[in-house]
């Protein structure tokens, strides 16, 4: 437990390291309170760590590049205060280099496949669906973690050859943190959409990025000339070489300058960005041996970079490439100028960085620099991208403890020293190598912000920082998360109303699941719509309450749902089919979602993962149906009455369901564009499951899916009557189009037979595109269900597209919708006379 300190008077905060993360918390803490001085010492002669800029003969460059990219808006807005207009926008360009070729980085379909050829290509398919039917049961190394997500074959081409480079040691032996943390949340599937779309939201992937006009350190230099225009110092070539502590209180370091001299400095409060191993090493009282023990465990992997200057402005365009060739040594290719011109001293050279991975001590580290340069040139020269005559000189430089190392044994060791760390009362350690993390400079930003703000007084965990907030939700577990939940307070009353006809297969798990909700709902209320089975009968006998009425004719779901409605009592109603048995905390957590805000009218949830059902097109289309709710975005356009509440006045206000509606088929969506017409918001919680006891038949499916949803789907979005969201949204549109291509393809084969390539190309694309939802058939339905579902959904696309072409046809046309279903709201449909309440 961090203790804030509060004493009026000016207090020392001393920061061991000017990198990032030091030079964060120095100016953070300065802004937060004016009484705070902080006292910076860097080992090094430049400030910025590993994110400095170094010069030689007018030549800046980088120690590896580094992009000023983040979606943590506090970071965005350190670095602006900061450079303010010094920031230069960079377009994003990089290569692999792999097997005598240039792969394109982020991944371009045509180029990819002309490299790899289409026999390649088919079987790092194969290898891909391979894994999504068989995964590898445990994730605990590199090698499977990335082999679950790419396929082996792929693993083994682009991978495992540049991450051993990198670290020195079998992929085997890095564990999967490393993978999960680096390669963030990159797949097959999203590289494909990315390549077909340009879309792009993975941050390993990102096109474009603000980069400073000098380079990285311009950052840091300026930063550590604005702490001491505010009070505070910042001494270079300062090595802390002891921390002495009592008990768990720091109470000062010894600091020896590049003299040799040495000095006493006292402190209120300590942040540390050294690496956890010397940090440990320097304390004095030591630590606990066991502690000391595990902080030998963590280990680290060196780096030098040789900047070559070259006769030739501009000889390649990327602004890095990766080069996974073992051939030769070299890791990474920077150019700097495609970074920023202004980091080389005129327009007829060019500056390129050749990154080596190695180990302090090792050949490569031991070379002279004069070797190395010409070493660098040879490289250069044998991946054609210059030849090593037009070298004009270089620059070596070493870095040690660049990369913490994900072996077998840091996850363990690391904690240890993570636990005895955490006693302490005024000491944080931050940043990549005070945390052994590899982490970015964002995130080493990120956790130095909050380690000021808990030297105010705060708590957060700065081990579980998260700079993915913007992909997720939060980037901070506070210490004490008993409420992670969010959900404070009881769950309101709700009612249940469950249309029913002929549903006495279904309807009694339907109620029993209701009835075991937590809570319980206040009432359970079936409409029995003109039944001739049972389903009154038993939906009695579970203690129902059930409403019939005396037409001739069923009613419809849309009425029906309006008669249980006004007999509800509770200000809060979820609608259930009557073939979804629901998860006891479903209807709690929709419930919740609504009352959590006024301006939300309604959430709905999703079908589970559980099958119910034997046949393949059921467990198809249930699942089909998870994956486009899982995947949608929370903040939705339209309504879904299988499993959703409505708060009970905005229910009355947009008068109930349509009545016009008398099959089920789109009376959800067309009561949930009413509601947002009249600014009401809809959510949807994919959490909140249950699962669909239908038993699909093929032919059953297909009829609904084209009649109940394309025909009245498709006439509301080409009437612009409907949002495009859910399994009408630009990622499906795309599959739609490969589809088509597919089938178009080859059925062209028969009187072109090089079409089959193009065939072959198109179903790979659309293999890929749609790898992780038929994986998820694979894991949750099982391979039969897999292989059908590639064929089930190629079809449904096909048809789908087909649809809506039709109904855009007879627009253009300026014919009558196809159905008269949707002809109500397509000419924006007037009040309904069913949605008031019993008085």
């Amino acid at each position: 437990m961090w203790d804030g300190l509060d004493r009026p008077d000016e207090r020392r905060l001393v920061v061991i390291g000017g990198g990032p993360a030091g030079l964060t918390a120095a100016r953070t803490l300065q802004k937060l309170d004016a009484n705070w001085k902080p006292e910076v010492f860097e080992a090094n002669a430049i400030v910025g760590g590993i994110s400095r800029t170094e010069s030689h003969e007018g030549y800046r460059f980088d120690i590896g590049g580094h992009r000023f990219f983040t979606k943590v808006p506090e970071v965005t807005a350190f670095w602006k205060e900061i450079l303010k207009d010094e920031f230069i926008t960079r377009p994003r360009l990089s290569r692999i280099y792999y097997n005598g070729k240039f792969y394109s980085y982020p991944l371009k379909i045509t180029n990819a496949l002309g490299n790899l050829g289409p026999v390649e290509a088919a079987l790092i398919m194969f290898s891909y669906g391979k894994v999504k039917v068989f995964p590898r049961r445990q994730e605990e190394t590199f090698d499977d973690w990335v082999t679950n997500r790419f396929g082996e074959r792929l693993f083994n081409t682009f991978f495992k050859t540049y991450t051993e480079k990198v670290w020195g040691i079998p992929c085997s032996e890095i564990r999967a943190d490393w993978a999960a943390q680096r390669i963030k949340n990159l797949s097959v599937t999203k590289a494909v959409w990315n390549a077909l779309t340009g879309a792009n939201d993975t941050v390993s992937l990102i096109e474009e990025f603000e980069y400073p006009r000098l380079g990285p350190g311009q950052m840091w230099e300026v930063c550590a000339d604005t702490v001491e225009e505010h009070g505070g110092s910042v001494h270079l070539k300062h090595k802390v070489v002891k921390v002495e502590r009592e008990d768990m209180r720091v109470t000062r370091v010894l600091v020896r300058d590049d003299q040799g001299e040495e000095r006493w400095v006292e402190g209120d409060a300590f942040v540390n960005s050294m690496d956890l191993r010397t940090l440990l090493r320097v304390m004095d009282p030591p630590p606990p041996a066991y502690v000391m023990e595990a902080a030998e465990k963590l280990k680290y992997r060196d780096f030098l970079i040789v900047t070559l200057v070259l006769d030739d402005a501009d000889p390649f365009p990327d602004n890095w490439i990766y080069v996974h060739s073992p051939e030769v040594n070299v890791g990474r290719i920077q150019n700097f100028r495609a970074w920023s011109p202004e980091m080389l001293p005129n327009d007829h050279t060019s500056s390129i960085g050749m990154e080596y991975f190695c180990h302090a001590g090792d050949n490569l580290w031991e070379t002279s620099d004069e070797e190395l340069i010409k070493q660098a040139g040879r490289e250069l020269e044998a991946i054609n991208l210059a030849p090593a005559s037009k070298v004009l000189g270089g620059k070596v430089i070493r870095q040690p403890k660049a990369y913490p190392v994900y072996d077998g044994e840091y996850t363990d060791a690391l904690g240890i020293v993570r636990e005895w760390l955490d006693g302490f009362e005024n000491f944080q350690t931050v940043g990549r190598n005070g945390m052994h993390r590899y982490n970015n400079q964002d995130h080493s930003m990120l956790t130095a912000m909050l380690a000021a703000e808990n030297i105010l007084g705060a708590e957060h965990d700065l081990w579980e920082v998260n700079v993915e907030r913007s992909y997720h939700e939060e980037f901070v577990t506070k210490k004490d998360d008993d409420e992670s939940d969010g959900q404070d307070g009881d769950t309101p009353k709700y009612s249940v109303v469950i249309p029913a006809h002929n549903a006495e297969k279904t309807i009694d798990k339907a109620v029993n699941a209701a009835c075991q909700a937590v809570p319980a709902p206040a009432e359970i209320i079936v409409v029995d719509d003109r039944s001739t089975d049972r389903t009154a009968a038993i939906a009695r006998k579970l203690g129902a309450q059930v409403i019939s009425h005396e037409r001739a004719k069923p009613l419809g779901p849309a009425r029906a749902r309006n008669l249980g409605a006004r007999q509800t009592s509770t200000d809060y109603l979820l609608f259930l089919d009557s073939d979804v048995e629901l998860e006891p905390d479903a209807p709690s957590k929709l419930v919740r979602e609504v009352a959590s805000d006024d301006g939300i009218a309604a959430a709905f949830g999703s079908y589970g993962t559980r099958q119910a059902c034997p046949n393949i097109a059921a467990r198809y289309a249930n699942l089909r149906h998870h994956e486009f709710h899982q995947t949608g975005r929370r903040e939705a356009a339209t309504f879904w009455t299988g499993l959703g509440v409505i708060r009970a006045s905005a229910f009355a206000a947009v008068q109930g369901f349509s009545e016009s509606i008398h099959k089920p088929a789109m009376e959800d969506v067309e009561i949930g564009y009413r509601m947002r017409d009249r600014g009401y918001r809809i959510r949807l919680v994919p959490e909140a499951q249950g699962t669909h006891l239908k038993n699909w038949k093929l032919t059953q499916l297909w009829r609904d899916d084209i009649i109940s949803r394309a025909i009245p789907w498709s006439t509301l979005l080409v009437h612009n009557r409907a949002p495009a969201s859910l399994n009408a949204k630009g990622a499906e549109r795309v599959k739609a189009v490969l589809a088509i291509m597919t089938l178009f393809f080859a059925g062209l084969t028969v009187f072109s037979p090089p079409a089959g390539i193009a065939a072959a190309t198109a179903f790979i694309a659309y293999v890929l595109s749609n790898t992780h939802f038929f994986g998820k058939l694979a894991r949750h339905g099982g391979p039969l269900t897999a292989l059908g579902g590639v064929f089930l959904h190629m079809a449904y696309h096909t048809y789908s597209t087909a649809t809506f072409g039709l109904a855009l046809a007879r627009k253009w046309l300026k014919l009558p919708p196809l159905t008269e279903k949707t002809q109500t709201w397509v000419a924006r449909a007037v009040a309904q006379p069913s949605g008031n309440r019993k008085p």
